[in-house]
């Protein structure tokens, strides 16, 4: 899958339309998200929107694709971050997605149905992203063992189950279930047992 994808770059006007749209279709849904209102929402005319994106799942995907650039973004200060150590820093990537997921999904949020229907048409994005994820994880680990704070690296197969372990902080699935308290305090205790085993010479 091309890394260009992730790598898309929108005009001044494009991230407007897709600030306006990511709004309304969390708030909304996508079932209920028409073109002319998210048009109506930007003071524009339904014809000059189409100028831009040719349909509303077209709008969907960029909407994707700029969200999820921006959480990128956002794990790779953390990861760049020179006066954390390695097991700081895994612990505030897995805070991070914890926090940001949840309030994504708190209150009448209806990502819930936009992810569904994200998810199903465009799933190389999602392939693209979790590639991006399992590297930002290698980097860190890898300084970890640099800095003798880890006894070994893991193999490409080890970072995928890594980062499975911890996929469950990126989506909003399960979030309901939880105060975001609970929901952080689970990704604590999911780091420390991640870090233990990378501790461990085994």
């Amino acid at each position: 899958m091309p890394q260009s994808i992730l790598n898309t770059q929108y005009s001044t006007v494009q991230n407007d339309i897709l600030r306006v749209a990511t709004q309304r279709l969390i708030k909304y849904g996508y079932t209920k998200t028409t073109m002319c209102e998210i048009a109506s929402d930007l003071d524009m005319s339904t014809a000059n929107l189409y100028r831009h994106y040719a349909n509303k799942l077209d709008i969907l995907k960029a909407c994707a694709i700029r969200s999820l650039k921006e959480g990128l973004a956002d794990v790779k200060q953390i990861v760049d971050d020179k006066g954390k150590n390695a097991e700081t820093k895994l612990q505030a990537y897995a805070l991070h997605l914890s926090k940001s997921t949840y309030e994504l999904a708190s209150g009448d949020s209806q990502i819930l149905e936009v992810l569904n229907i994200a998810t199903k048409a465009y799933p190389e994005l999602i392939h693209a992203t979790d590639e991006e994820h399992c590297s930002l994880l290698a980097c860190i680990i890898d300084d970890g063992v640099s800095n003798k704070e880890f006894k070994r690296s893991l193999k490409a197969s080890e970072i995928n189950g890594f980062h499975m372990a911890l996929t469950m902080f990126r989506y909003p699935f399960l979030v309901h279930m939880y105060s975001l308290t609970e929901f952080q305090s689970m990704a604590k205790e999911t780091i420390k047992i991640l870090t233990a085993a990378l501790k461990s010479a085994k």
